[in-house]
């Protein structure tokens, strides 16, 4: 319960523009996938599809080192997430007053669909020890 009270006020975590002089604060949250994700275009295709379970909608840019950028709405909650996918690794920028149930609602749809093996430190951190994925 610790988790899913902390992401549902992220302002204290949101990545947040600083007094509006242009520097960005704050922290994304990071889910590191055991194993490498060979097909990052299908990974997005199947993550942003506007479809169940993910239920995320976004635009993508590919990135020159490899990445794939995306500006994202979260279909569930209607907030927007950026998202910043490579193939160890995806982060997830949730900014100020958004409703911050998107992360642990993506960490397990990551950890049926993509790798069971999935995890996200931040939570694991807010949680105390181990893998958040125990207390969801």
């Amino acid at each position: 319960m610790s988790i899913y009270r902390h992401t549902m006020t992220p302002e204290q975590d949101a990545t947040r523009w600083n007094d509006g002089i242009g520097d960005l604060e704050g922290s994304p949250f990071e889910f590191v996938f055991p194993g490498k994700v060979e097909d990052l275009d299908g990974f997005a295709d199947e993550v942003f599809a506007s479809a169940a379970p993910f239920r995320l909608c976004g635009l993508r840019q590919n990135m020159d080192d490899g990445r794939i950028k995306v500006l994202a709405v979260d279909l569930h909650g209607a907030c927007t997430v950026d998202f910043e996918i490579g193939r160890s690794m995806t982060r997830a920028y949730l900014f100020g007053h958004n409703c911050g149930n998107v992360m642990p609602r993506l960490l397990t749809n990551l950890q049926a669909r993509v790798d069971a093996g999935t995890y996200c430190p931040m939570m694991d951190e807010i949680a105390g020890s181990g893998p958040a994925a125990r207390l969801l």
